[in-house]
């Protein structure tokens, strides 16, 4: 199943760490999306995950989503994740 973060802030970045020890629950798939390609710099370390600055990319195929960009880009992106 492919999952999508959305977000590479504090709060992604805590969300992708955990998904990545969720592994053996079925998570083949792992993508992070951020606008600012610097936010990766401190996940980079993880195997196996997908970085991304490209909506589309995290979009597609996703299973599930979690939305953890700032609150005024919440609704605009769990629009666009339907």
């Amino acid at each position: 199943m492919k999952i999508s973060v959305l977000g590479c802030g504090s709060i992604g970045k805590r969300h992708t760490r955990n998904l990545n020890e969720l592994r053996h629950l079925g998570i083949t798939d792992l993508t992070v999306f951020d606008v600012d390609q610097n936010s990766f710099k401190t996940i980079e370390d993880i195997k196996d995950i997908n970085l991304t600055t490209k909506i589309d990319d995290a979009l597609k195929n996703a299973s599930g989503v979690i939305v953890a960009l700032p609150n005024h880009l919440h609704a605009d992106y769990s629009l666009l994740a339907l």
